[in-house]
């Protein structure tokens, strides 16, 4: 409610208050969870946000990070340059090792399980 806020969210009775601890900040991220039923693993930025300093992913940004750690794809800042369709080849990538450049064309339900 003190910070950046959107009127979705105020509308749908989102609001919180920027957390001042980790604990805080933690009980918003349980808090969503809940609320949202959400079953993937989560991470919690520190209360310095480092992170979020170190990626430049404010407003919006979408990073896929692979097993080992090293970034795989870095969609551009948004709200311009946030384009989740971008993310279809990069995830088609990394889950296949394909070479980009190389890619097949497939259309949805032609692979087989």
């Amino acid at each position: 409610m003190d910070g950046w806020q959107v009127d979705a969210n105020v509308e749908e009775g989102i609001e919180v208050e920027q957390p001042d601890t980790m604990d805080e900040r933690v009980a918003i991220a349980r808090d969503f969870v809940a609320d949202t039923d959400l079953s993937m693993p989560i991470l919690i930025d520190g209360i310095d946000n480092a992170v979020a300093e170190a990626y430049k992913a404010w407003p919006d940004r979408l990073y896929i990070v692979g097993k080992d750690g090293k970034i795989v794809f870095a969609g551009e800042q948004g709200p311009w340059g946030f384009k989740p369709m971008e993310l279809i080849p990069a995830v088609f990538d990394t889950i296949t090792g394909a070479d980009t450049n190389r890619r097949l064309a497939v259309t949805w339900g032609s692979l087989k399980t």
